[in-house]
């Protein structure tokens, strides 16, 4: 209960502080867009699995990606592409994750939804690490799920 009352008061307090802090990074977009012009590449590996994201920015609002999850034990693979759009239509709305430390930092998030599934990327300001949530999966496979395991790490950009 009390790690509960310690989650809803952090949460609370990042909507106190979010916009000030918000105010005081003085975001550029096109600083952001200069990170994301390349195609962009987030992995995370374990002796199971495999999640490899792809991304490419195509402007402001809209990124083209494909999302791979690929068990290595079952030699099965899920996949989805297509285009994801800035939910908030900006660099960074009022949304904010939690590192593996506690620590919390601003995220752009990405909307994605098909007859198929519902998909929300979350990336850090910097472009170094998203975080992929998945709603409404019509055919789950438990053993290539599409959310992040962990948070996927930026691997390499081409």
């Amino acid at each position: 209960m009390s790690k509960f009352i310690l989650y809803i008061s952090m949460i609370i307090l990042g909507f106190i502080f979010i916009p000030s802090y918000a105010n005081c990074l003085n975001i550029d977009s096109t600083n952001i867009e200069s990170k994301t012009k390349d195609t962009l590449v987030f992995c995370y590996n374990c002796d199971t699995l495999r999640q490899t994201l792809v991304f490419q920015r195509i402007d402001d609002f809209k990124i083209d990606f494909e999302l791979t999850s690929y068990n290595r034990l079952k030699n099965e693979i899920k996949r989805v592409n297509g285009i994801a759009e800035n939910k908030y239509s900006s660099d960074y709305g009022s949304e904010m994750d939690f590192n593996e430390d506690g620590e919390m930092y601003l995220v752009v998030e990405y909307i994605y939804e098909s007859e198929e599934v519902f998909l929300s990327f979350r990336f850090d300001k910097g472009y170094t690490k998203v975080n992929v949530e998945v709603a409404d999966e019509v055919s789950p496979n438990n053993y290539c799920p599409l959310h992040s395991i962990k948070t996927l790490l930026k691997c390499k950009s081409s």
